[in-house]
């Protein structure tokens, strides 16, 4: 009862999922909340509008599918061509950059931490908390945070890009 009215620039700014923006129309509608675009100029309150809120919704669903298909599409092409395919390097490793080809990783000075750290894990009683306390007490620098802490360290040796890929790898990644 204290919301008569929301305003948004776009309906694409409130929901690019058509059934999630119907759930939104149903609570709004249910409660006699207006709803208004400022770019999408029709009344709501006739079929004929509720009609169009929906047409829209419908293209911007197909426009938040296509840019995924395409990010997709651009990640494994990356791949292919033995490139970084995005994001933050591994711990242990610098993005560098060639011009006009993409991004690669190259081994950093850290990298000589990562096989200690999977040596430490393995052995009996080992916890994260115990080696991310090791790393902290022996002032080894966290890539992003000011400390170690065991999500952090259970990111790293849970990582792919630390495993040497063959046959057995990659099935145990695909299942």
């Amino acid at each position: 009862g204290k919301v008569s009215k929301i305003i948004c620039y776009r309906l694409d700014r409130i929901s690019r999922s058509i059934t999630d923006f119907g759930l939104i129309w149903e609570t709004l509608s249910s409660r006699g909340v207006e709803f208004v675009s400022v770019n999408e100029k029709f009344d709501t309150a006739t079929p004929m509008g509720r009609a169009m809120l929906y047409i829209i919704m419908v293209f911007a669903q197909l426009e938040r599918e296509t840019i995924a298909e395409r990010i997709t599409d651009n990640y494994y092409q990356r791949v292919k061509k033995g490139l970084w395919p995005g994001g933050p390097a591994p711990y242990g490793f610098e993005l560098k950059k060639e011009k006009g080809k993409g991004s690669y990783l190259s081994p950093a000075d850290s990298l000589a931490v990562v096989p200690r750290l999977f040596d430490m894990y393995a052995i009996p009683g080992a916890s994260l908390g115990s080696v991310a306390r090791w790393l902290n007490a022996n002032e080894i620098p966290c890539t992003k945070r000011e400390r170690w802490d065991t999500s952090t360290l259970n990111r790293l040796l849970r990582s792919p890009a630390y495993v040497k890929a063959d046959a057995t790898i990659y099935s145990y990644y695909k299942n």
